[in-house]
């Protein structure tokens, strides 16, 4: 959620396609902030943990909802416009011998 003020952007835009361009770079730029902290470990948690950020901007809340496979459900919600975010991630990992591959 680091880039909402896209969203916020996005919100106050009456052109459906312009706004669909705002979220479509809000969602590439996610990606890229992924990568910066890709070498770590992975976040995990233990079933039915929550953590909460609550913010000017947005409220975000996550569970860890299954621990094997591991699956973590996101909730956020602008609180200066109308958006609202949800997810869920499930982290594939592969352990060859000489890596990990996380997908």
């Amino acid at each position: 959620m680091e880039y909402c003020q896209i969203l916020n952007e996005a919100c106050a835009i009456d052109d459906e396609v312009r706004r669909m361009a705002y979220v479509a770079v809000w969602a590439a730029v996610m990606t890229t902030a992924c990568e910066r902290s890709g070498s770590n470990k992975p976040f995990n948690p233990i079933l039915g943990e929550t953590y909460e950020y609550v913010t000017d901007q947005f409220d975000f809340l996550s569970e860890q909802v299954s621990h094997h496979p591991p699956i973590t459900a996101n909730y956020a919600k602008g609180k200066n416009s109308d958006w609202v975010f949800w997810n869920n991630q499930k982290v594939n990992t592969k352990f060859s011998g000489k890596g990990m591959e996380f997908i």
